[in-house]
């Protein structure tokens, strides 16, 4: 399970204010200027783990959530205005092609599934924070992000909080210590959550539910940005590769953490230095990592994928993404494939087809091309298929939803939500509802969050 369970919707200019010196600027609690732009589904993110992989996250089955929907908040499948119907569209893929926009917009009309709709729940209390994880006792962990103008000032937050399903509410909890937008998050079996920052001294803190506090935990070999954390199946925690935050180049070097004694082992190296790649946890325990940028930044975009074996501590190549893509999410199915979907090209374009690789064969096959190029991240629904929600340029429109059936290869359109956002974050819960919230910036949006029922 990829820690960066979803990164904001949009994306930061590395080489101004996020790089080196911008880095700890913001940690210093300036407020950046930055060049901000709509991307496509960003994230090393699968919310749910596939049934019966060990060693993963389980929650108690809570009773649901009592969410009330507020009038007008609650909308049936098939409401979407024609303007949106209009850009919900498909077309099929050949391996190696690359869909464009044109493609996207002239295809046909998908047809609208005949369940899935959207209820309101609680609203967030103290702002749109970046990153979320589902904590081992089934409450949703929220912290980081920032507060962005139309104009693209950025103000750093330090806040985090909780959802709790059986309230439906939100609650503040222990602040951070420093501002980081570029952090990797990961749920750990003993109940806390890792914070690794993209700190040059390879800082991490500790969150403790039960205490509701951050600790100062063990410092990583490398410091690093826009790295990825998938934990193992064994409760250790792999980070990958990576930004290195002086000198900002991408990294072959990683590490694991111990829970247990809250430090840093170095582990093999991966065979191509890579950042903003995603990961994702197969179910015979290894880690699949793929895509991302370069030493060159994103002008040298990576198709390549390696897999981690924790038996041998040892990268081996595995297979080609049929398009580079950094900043994408990935979903471990129940049958063990796992489906790439979105992120961005170098040019900060969506990269509109689906993937689905095959831990079998170690191959990439396209399946399908996203009908918008909205922002999304994704979550694993109860009956297997995929929700990838999409949030417009704040007023312009309403958020659009799909589910992805990997019996089809598919997208179909589902109920689509009321609150015009950008940077949704989806984490599923215990009962199998996928809450909606976050995203990192507001663009003075409500902070109201949503949940989706299957």
């Amino acid at each position: 399970m990829a820690a960066r369970f979803a990164r904001p919707g949009w994306r930061l200019a590395r080489p101004t204010a996020f790089a080196g010196g911008g880095r700890a600027a913001l940690r210093a609690g300036l407020g950046l200027a930055v060049a901000v732009a709509l991307v496509g589904c960003s994230g090393s993110t699968a919310t749910m783990p596939p049934p019966g992989v060990s060693g993963l996250p389980t929650s108690p089955a809570g009773s649901p959530e009592p969410a009330t929907a507020t009038p007008g908040a609650s909308l049936d499948v098939g409401s979407l205005p024609a303007a949106s119907a209009s850009a919900a569209a498909g077309v099929s893929a050949t391996p190696g092609a690359t869909a464009t926009a044109a493609q996207a917009a002239t295809s046909t009309p998908k047809p609208t599934l005949a369940h899935g709709f959207f209820v309101a729940t609680g609203s967030m209390k103290s702002g749109p924070e970046a990153f979320a994880v589902r904590l081992q006792d089934g409450r949703v962990l929220f912290v980081s992000g920032a507060n962005c103008s139309p104009t693209g000032t950025c103000v750093a937050l330090r806040t985090a909080e909780l959802y709790n399903p059986s309230t439906g509410s939100f609650a503040t909890t222990g602040s951070l210590d420093f501002n980081d937008i570029d952090i990797a998050l990961t749920p750990l079996k003993d109940g806390r959550a890792l914070l690794i920052s993209s700190d040059e001294s390879g800082m991490t803190r500790v969150y403790s539910p039960s205490t509701g506090t951050w600790s100062t935990s063990g410092s990583m070999h490398s410091g690093r940005a826009s790295t990825t954390a998938t934990r193992l199946a064994d409760g250790r925690v792999l980070v990958a590769g990576g930004w290195q935050v002086t000198g900002a180049t991408a990294m072959t070097e990683s590490e694991l953490f111990n829970p247990s004694t809250n430090s840093f082992v170095v582990t093999g190296s991966m065979l191509t230095p890579r950042a903003s790649a995603t990961s994702a946890l197969l179910a015979d325990g290894r880690v699949l990592v793929l895509g991302g940028e370069g030493k060159g930044g994103a002008a040298d975009l990576l198709t390549s994928a390696e897999l981690y074996d924790p038996a041998t501590g040892k990268f081996t190549a595995s297979g080609s993404l049929h398009a580079g893509r950094m900043e994408a999410s990935a979903t471990t199915l129940p049958d063990g494939h796992i489906v790439v979907i979105g992120g961005v090209d170098s040019n900060a374009d969506p990269v509109y087809t689906v993937e689905v690789y095959d831990p079998g064969t170690g191959v990439f096959t396209i399946t399908d091309v996203m009908s918008t190029a909205l922002p999304c991240t994704a979550a694993l629904l109860p009956n297997g298929h995929i929700l990838i929600l999409g949030g417009n340029v704040p007023g312009s429109g309403p958020v659009l939803a799909y589910e992805y059936v990997p019996s089809m290869g598919k997208f179909l359109l589902t109920g689509n939500g009321t609150t015009p956002k950008v940077g949704h974050l989806l984490v599923t819960l215990a009962n199998g509802r996928v809450l909606v919230a976050g995203g990192g910036n507001a663009f003075s949006a409500p902070l109201t969050a949503w949940l989706y029922v299957p």
